[in-house]
């Protein structure tokens, strides 16, 4: 027989549910049927817990082509291929995807975000900054948006908004190693090396693989005259690094956080009492 609309829709939801099923197995749970090859797709699309990015990006596209779906269904078709390219640093192809999204449905929440996540990963700290604003002003009881806007705010020369952010952010989840790593950096951007210290030894405690942070430790310490532990932690960083590459990459974050904020650090290092009054209330312990 063919697959009726019931049918089809008891499998969406199996596949939604992002049970560790193939579409077949889904299949046989409702019985024999003819089904039509764009609903395997979409079966199959959806089913992206249990495939490669690659495999995903077929099928999804395969039922962007051909399938019939609901303006609703047809989000989800693309915001999971989105995702399927954000993961292959496929960012452009992953960032029309969300835009078509914003354009079927504008204002879409996860339209923002993932846009703010794309900008992030491509090192286009300003509109990113931008997409997660407008996200939090969607759904403002997420941390992590307000996290990813601290370090990008930190990154375009901002840290002290970036603080503001990162104190939002634990408030929302506590002792975030993530957060705490981003207002680390926020606090050595603006030369308040022993909060950085602070806040990287609390991360690294939380998450003891976070190579990136015993960088960033290592370049606070330098700051503070401590070689001997610097060079400990960048051994460490060093060691933990899938290649040159990223560890390269991580120096350069470092150095972008420290050259864009300097005009704060020259204009308000001098008088500590300024900066301290600008950025008292929002430290947190």
């Amino acid at each position: 027989m063919k697959l009726g609309l019931a049918a089809l829709t008891k499998l969406w939801a199996i596949s939604a549910l992002g049970t560790l099923i193939t579409a077949g197995q889904a299949f046989a749970q409702i019985g024999d049927f003819e089904v039509k090859p764009w609903q395997r797709e979409v079966i199959e699309c959806q089913g992206w817990r249990q495939k490669n990015p690659v495999v995903t990006i077929h099928h999804c596209s395969m039922a962007i082509k051909h399938a019939r779906m609901s303006k609703k269904k047809m989000k989800s078709v693309f915001a999971i291929r989105g995702v399927a390219y954000f993961n292959e640093e496929k960012y452009e192809l992953a960032l029309a995807d969300f835009n078509h999204i914003d354009e079927m449905d504008p204002g879409n929440y996860s339209s923002y975000r993932w846009r703010g996540r794309i900008y992030f990963e491509m090192g286009a700290f300003e509109k990113a900054v931008g997409e997660f604003s407008n996200a939090i002003g969607k759904k403002p009881k997420y941390a992590s948006n307000y996290n990813f806007r601290c370090w990008a705010l930190t990154q375009i020369g901002q840290a002290i908004l970036g603080l503001k952010d990162c104190k939002k952010s634990l408030k929302l989840r506590p002792n975030n190693a993530d957060t705490l790593d981003s207002r680390g950096l926020a606090y050595h951007s603006l030369g308040r090396h022993k909060e950085a210290i602070k806040d990287y030894n609390h991360a690294i405690k939380r998450d003891p693989k976070a190579w990136s942070t015993y960088l960033k430790r290592a370049r606070t310490y330098v700051k503070l005259g401590d070689n001997a532990k610097a060079d400990e932690d960048q051994k460490v960083a060093r060691k933990g690094a899938q290649d040159q590459s990223q560890y390269d990459e991580w120096v350069r974050a470092i150095e972008e956080a420290e050259k864009n904020n300097a005009h704060l650090y020259q204009k308000l290092g001098s008088g500590k009492s300024l900066l301290n009054t600008l950025t008292s209330g929002i430290i947190t312990d």
